[in-house]
């Protein structure tokens, strides 16, 4: 007979929906400044992006974004 663990005793079931999603390893994941570059840009376009924002981006994702609103 399997004795419950006394250290999960007191936790809370949680829904299946609330679970966060994994996704599966076959799909491609973008590079970094790749995605960050996207929601800079939507913010730019929404005019909700920080002027401070640029300043502090990294090279890459900086061209990413420069190249996108060209």
């Amino acid at each position: 007979m399997v004795q419950p663990d006394a250290r999960n005793a007191g936790a809370r079931k949680v829904d299946d929906d609330a679970m966060q999603k994994v996704a599966p390893m076959e799909s491609e994941k973008k590079p970094f400044h790749e995605t960050v570059a996207e929601k800079l840009i939507a913010q730019l376009k929404q005019g909700t992006a920080h002027r401070k924002t640029l300043q502090v981006l990294r090279e890459d994702t900086y061209e990413a974004v420069h190249e996108a609103l060209r």
